[in-house]
């Protein structure tokens, strides 16, 4: 079971949708809204031992959409890879803006990704957050209006994948251009509902009081409006319609006739969507104004941001410097859980190893005594420390290598160091002869191995090969610089014969 609330800051309104996400599907717990100067009864919703997860959105006026396509299967790291190949072609301030992209697959071509590159301003961003914070809650995160609208769409009509969506909210309009299920377009109207409840009681403040003014409003049928009667709402009324027709004849232009829903407070007049549609008769389908339910409309931008929560790739504009601090803490105290894990984890196979290390040190105390029992009897008797440390200095008094075992470089090291020396980077190397000069053998053990190497080489100037030969009196790791070195300069090419180290004896 998931639990998300989406809450929608739309003032003076603070609106705040309880989901619950289960086996069964998506069952809407609770809608609630208040003022956002009064939001106690809401915050009971997010504070009282609420263990699910807070979601908020932008306003779509904060938000750029661009699309984007990439030519990438769907993987772990697509995200990454289009927000690389995004700030590459983005003209924006990376410090000032913030870009995320909205993934959908291409279904014509599975090796193409089509995404949509929404961007906001970090500094709208902060205010939201800090909005959010002065209301006593720490968002998870954060999206924008307009895709919280797509999802609301998907949610309650799935079948319908094309159509224009306008939420008549208190403070702004959004219009919405859905295609294929996918935002295509946004745009917002600034003003709201509430512009038009003040010029109305611009007209009516001699009669009726401010806080009355919204009930006058919805007995107020805008089919049968008498312009004369309200001349402020009358011109307010016509401004707005006239913006939203403009909206929509673009949303059209490009689109072709689709339908056209209304959501947020669409009873603020009686008959408020069919006076807004008055136009549009031509432009756009108007046979499903009726789809959702009241509340539904008026919570429709809360449940979006909590339904957008539960899909594949929600949205996110909380990243960087704007990760959720209580994230910080949930990691924080993963890691140190992690770190106590992880020392008795320790702390358990330090024990078993200890364990360990006993019993194989008895075993081989135990068969040390049975054979130095042939030996020396007085040993046995003394502690097991006292015969192991006998043991250890009779091995090495003892040690004696193996004398057929070679000491020399191995010829693949000696091309190896010549192909990497700086000072041979710029030398031309014609011949290269590996010898063994001297090696133990029957009749003489103790000789040891000595290998020599003649290499023949040019170099263009004559300072690289004084370098060279300087570097060979010196010694490294493989030459050595006791034994002779031969050096000869001729026509067009120099030799250098020398010794190679040998390597430290072998632990027997």
């Amino acid at each position: 079971m998931m639990l998300n609330i989406g809450i929608h800051l739309d003032p003076p309104y603070l609106l705040a949708s309880l989901i619950e996400k289960g086996r069964k599907g998506v069952v809407v717990r609770s809608l609630q809204a208040c003022q956002i100067s009064q939001p106690d009864d809401v915050k009971r919703l997010y504070t009282e031992n609420f263990k699910g997860k807070i979601h908020t959105g932008l306003s779509a006026a904060e938000l750029l959409v661009r699309p984007f396509e990439i030519e990438i299967g769907d993987s772990r790291y697509l995200e990454e890879a289009i927000a690389f190949q995004a700030e590459a072609t983005s003209h924006l301030p990376a410090k000032e803006f913030l870009t995320v992209p909205w993934i959908k697959p291409n279904q014509k071509d599975k090796q193409k990704t089509e995404s949509l590159l929404l961007t906001v301003p970090r500094e709208s961003l902060r205010s939201h957050l800090d909005q959010c914070g002065a209301l006593g809650f720490d968002p998870d995160s954060v999206s924008v209006v307009s895709t919280a609208l797509c999802h609301f769409l998907q949610w309650k009509a799935p079948l319908l994948s094309n159509a224009f969506l306008v939420h008549l909210g208190s403070c702004e309009w959004t219009c919405i251009w859905v295609q294929d299920g996918v935002l295509k377009k946004s745009y917002c109207i600034g003003g709201g509902t509430e512009a038009l409840l003040l010029t109305l009681w611009e007209d009516r403040k001699r009669i009726h009081l401010q806080k009355e003014i919204g009930n006058v409003a919805r007995q107020i049928d805008l089919l049968q409006f008498k312009p004369h009667l309200n001349l402020h709402l009358a011109q307010k009324l016509d401004e707005m319609r006239q913006e939203l027709s403009k909206v929509i004849h673009s949303f059209h232009r490009d689109a072709g006739q689709q339908p056209l829903l209304f959501t947020g407070r669409v009873d603020a007049f009686a008959n408020f969507p069919e006076f807004l549609t008055y136009a549009l008769a031509e432009t756009v389908s108007l046979d499903k104004l009726d789809l959702f339910s009241a509340e539904e409309q008026k919570f429709a931008v809360g449940l979006g941001l909590a339904l957008e929560q539960t899909s594949k790739r929600p949205l996110q504009f909380l990243k960087e410097e704007f990760f959720p601090r209580k994230n910080w803490r949930k990691l924080g105290l993963y890691g140190l859980s992690i770190l106590g894990t992880s020392l008795l984890l320790s702390l358990g196979l330090l024990g078993l190893a200890m364990k360990g290390l006993e019993v194989r040190k008895t075993k081989m105390m135990a068969s040390l005594q049975n054979s130095l029992e042939k030996w020396d009897a007085d040993l046995v008797s003394k502690d097991p420390d006292t015969l192991l440390s006998h043991w250890v200095k009779a091995v090495e008094t003892n040690t004696v290598e193996y004398p057929y075992i070679p000491r020399i470089p191995q010829t693949a090291e000696v091309l190896a160091w010549l192909s990497s020396h700086p000072l041979f980077q710029s030398a031309s190397v014609g011949e290269v002869h590996y010898r063994l000069i001297q090696f133990p053998h029957i009749g003489a053990l103790k000789d040891p191995y000595a290998a020599q190497v003649e290499i023949e080489f040019q170099v263009g100037e004559t300072t690289d090969a004084r370098r060279i030969h300087e570097a060979l009196l010196k010694g490294d790791a493989l030459v050595d610089a006791t034994k002779e070195i031969k050096w000869e300069a001729r026509r067009d090419s120099y030799r250098a014969v020398f010794f190679l180290k040998n390597r430290g004896p072998y632990v027997p």
